[in-house]
């Protein structure tokens, strides 16, 4: 009998330095797992500037289980994922950042725990973050409490895209073709069966992130909106408010007038305009939002373009 085949997608943007101890490590893995799990590897180059795209194409020339996949631009991590997944003909398919955070010698591990429990998708959950500072850990938690509360979703604490799944699971995420993907939030509204794979997360091996605070913020608002309405709901609400408390102040106003020729009410009634026009604008922008992702998906257009496999 032939071992079960493992796809690990790897997206990489920028990872020269990481590239060469990526590559010894996978190849650590595969021989290791030769007779039990026959390992291949899908690199998927997003648009990287430095000599990422040149190495990827030697190891796919000098490996015979290595894929390389060079995207034509930047098109963001998450559609870069999407690229090597939706080449991923295995049995099992796994996702990995090429930064060496996420420790690849747990692959094996966590398939073990895939069969073992009959799931269809096991996702790491990290119980420590090593060389994370305190803003990043506390803007995450505020974002995964912000994103779970919102969206209604089980969304696991503390877990990013490292995790494996089983054929069907991926084949149901790659036919979930929006355009502003959040594979943390897809998955589980998908209701597949899944479990958590606890583990320690480690430095980068090398080189600076490249996920910038302006990347971070576009990636949780993308997450809030795709997965939730609760923006949009809560401008409404406060406009509702703001509505009531200028008529409210329009009646009060008036009864001032009809007792009174004092003119109480128009310093009173100019703050709440402007305040009013304020919550408008706001609520036109969050209506933007979603407009914009509609246009987006209504045009049809591609997610990728691959310029060399």
């Amino acid at each position: 009998m032939t071992s079960p085949k493992v796809s690990i997608v790897v997206p990489i943007y920028n990872e020269e330095s990481c590239l060469p101890e990526l590559i010894r490590r996978l190849a650590v893995i595969r021989e290791q797992s030769i007779g039990n799990l026959d390992f291949e590897a899908i690199l998927v180059d997003d648009g990287s500037t430095d000599s990422s795209r040149e190495m990827l194409l030697s190891f796919a020339r000098d490996f015979d289980w290595i894929t390389s996949r060079l995207l034509t631009r930047n098109f963001g991590h998450q559609i870069a994922v999407t690229a090597g997944m939706d080449i991923a003909a295995a049995d099992f398919v796994a996702i990995i950042d090429g930064d060496l955070q996420d420790p690849p010698e747990l692959i094996p591990e966590m398939i073990q725990q895939l069969v073992r429990n009959n799931d269809q998708i096991v996702y790491g959950q990290r119980i420590s973050r090593e060389g994370e500072g305190v803003f990043k850990l506390s803007t995450a938690r505020l974002f995964y409490g912000l994103i779970r509360r919102s969206s209604r979703l089980d969304i696991p604490l503390d877990t990013g895209d490292f995790r494996v799944m089983t054929r069907h699971a991926r084949d149901t995420l790659c036919n979930m073709r929006e355009h502003n993907r959040f594979l943390r939030g897809m998955a589980p509204w998908t209701g597949l069966k899944s479990s958590s794979f606890s583990y320690s997360r480690d430095m980068r091996f090398a080189g600076t992130t490249k996920y910038t605070m302006g990347k971070m913020f576009n990636f949780a608002f993308n997450a809030i909106v795709s997965f939730s309405t609760t923006p949009i709901r809560a401008m409404q609400g406060f406009g509702v408010l703001v509505a009531v408390m200028g008529l409210l102040g329009v009646g009060i106003s008036g009864a001032t007038k009809l007792v009174s020729d004092y003119p109480t009410g128009i310093a009173f009634l100019a703050s709440l305009n402007a305040l009013t026009m304020g919550v408008v604008v706001a609520s036109v922008g969050v209506v933007g939002g979603y407009v914009h992702r509609i246009q987006d998906e209504v045009r049809g257009r591609p997610l990728y373009l691959v310029e060399e496999s």
